[in-house]
């Protein structure tokens, strides 16, 4: 469809083209294959679940390179295809039947996404200052930045090394306290021609892990959720850490570098930042991967209740108690959008709260 936006021009506003219509835009078309196998063993104590899939997308809509002439950079077409695969498993047991009872259940979940075919050669997205790129032959939306090793200790050192950036027709010399960025085209020069995939959003594997003990009219349930092996891009450590302005920063940045000779991860504070230390890099790339109990449950069944009412259940509940991670952002379970391309961008996103909740449940 043809869609107008608003612009200003010398103070003046008006409506131009928004982009590029086109006529011959289609549906995406979806292929699901999968296939289950249930069991049940020891007199149904132990029930697992198998589950693998085959999903084929084509006609996905994406963006296409526009002519030059048009004015625009694309324009909406379906000029994508792509395939996931996956695998679920759920096991669920009676490991104690007596007198107590001790339910516990284990769900794996792993899926591989890849693009097989996509027009525009590669797309590359920016978002919150991170650069995600979808490419034929990889997943949607992997990072893509610079890969580092370390900071340069010593004036000495960087001037061995020989790095340097273009700034116009000046060549500006890495030196001590700069980050050193990889140079993958081993030209001297770092520019975008060094980037590299630095990460994948898409977790190994994931799941739960549920627990469901009784005795008599007390009982305990708990859960929990895990991933590993995610990518996050931690946002929040970009802004607090980079040191190229007057806002706020974190005390991370005490040990930046700041004399000929010391070690440490980060570097020295320049204004402006004109080498581009705080680029998106692996710097910022961390292990999403957790453990949390997501909620435990303790409750006690009444023994005696009027008979107006079938049951009296005093309960208390808490949520997001524990969570075992080695990332250093404020939640490594986040959500910034449903689409694929944000996945693993954790860009200042509130964490979900500890809380205790006390109850009564009562059947009528």
């Amino acid at each position: 469809k043809t869609y107008y936006v608003a612009q200003s021009f010398l103070g003046n506003n008006g409506l131009v083209l928004g982009g590029i219509p086109n006529a011959e835009i289609g549906p995406e078309m979806l292929t699901k294959t999968s296939i289950g196998l249930d069991g049940s063993f020891f007199k149904e104590r132990l029930q697992v679940s198998l589950d693998a899939y085959h999903h084929v997308v084509n006609d996905m809509l994406t963006l296409s390179h526009a002519m030059p002439s048009s004015g625009f950079d694309y324009y909406l077409s379906n000029g994508g295809a792509m395939k996931n695969d996956g695998l679920d498993l759920t096991v669920n047991g009676r490991i104690v039947n007596s007198a107590i009872k001790w339910d516990l259940g284990l769900t794996i979940s792993r899926y591989k996404n890849e693009v097989t075919r996509l027009d525009c050669g590669t797309l590359e997205s920016d978002l919150n200052g991170a650069t995600v790129q979808t490419k034929v032959g990889q997943p949607i939306g992997v990072f893509y930045g610079y890969q580092t090793n370390g900071v340069y200790t010593t004036q000495e050192e960087a001037g061995a090394a020989g790095k340097y950036i273009m700034d116009g027709s000046v060549k500006r010399y890495f030196s001590g306290g700069d980050i050193q960025f990889v140079d993958k085209t081993g030209e001297g020069e770092i520019n975008e021609k060094d980037r590299v995939v630095i990460g994948d959003p898409n977790p190994d594997v994931f799941g739960g892990i549920m627990s469901a003990v009784s005795w008599k009219t007390v009982s305990l349930e708990t859960r929990f959720t895990y991933s590993l092996g995610g990518d996050v891009f931690n946002y929040t450590r970009y802004l607090l850490e980079s040191m190229s302005g007057f806002d706020n920063q974190s005390q991370a940045v005490l040990n930046r570098w700041q004399v000929d000779g010391q070690s440490t991860s980060i570097p020295k504070a320049t204004w402006g930042d004109p080498m581009g230390n705080s680029r998106f890099s692996d710097r910022w790339i961390e292990d999403g991967s957790y453990l949390r109990l997501k909620d435990v449950t303790l409750s006690y069944l009444l023994p005696n209740v009027p008979d107006a009412v079938k049951s009296v259940r005093l309960f208390v509940t808490g949520e997001n108690l524990l969570t075992l991670t080695n990332y250093m952002g404020a939640d490594p379970e986040f959500s910034q959008s449903e689409s694929p391309l944000y996945y693993g961008v954790d860009a200042v996103i509130c964490p979900q709260p500890k809380a205790v909740f006390l109850g009564i449940k009562i059947g009528l």
